[in-house]
């Protein structure tokens, strides 16, 4: 098998290296997602949802992105802008 030699590892390390970095990425991605459309929602009376919320997506990245995303968001509106 040959080396890549640039990063002196063989082939199956190349994947290795690929497939955790593609897993590290995955929870990531949910992350920035869930906190975007975290602070896009209207918490007028519940500003300490918004805290929790962020806390269990902050400490539970892949399971607390997705209880947000699929349940906890639809409690919430959009914030309307004001111009």
């Amino acid at each position: 098998m040959e080396n890549l030699l640039f990063l002196n590892i063989g082939v199956n390390e190349f994947f290795l290296l690929i497939t955790v970095l593609f897993l590290c990425l995955i929870p990531l991605f949910l992350m920035v997602i869930a906190f975007v459309d975290l602070f896009r929602r209207d918490f007028k009376y519940n500003s300490l949802d918004r805290l929790l919320i962020g806390l269990l997506i902050l400490f539970t990245p892949i399971l607390g992105s997705l209880i947000y995303l699929i349940t906890i968001r639809k409690h919430f509106q959009l914030k309307i802008p004001t111009y």
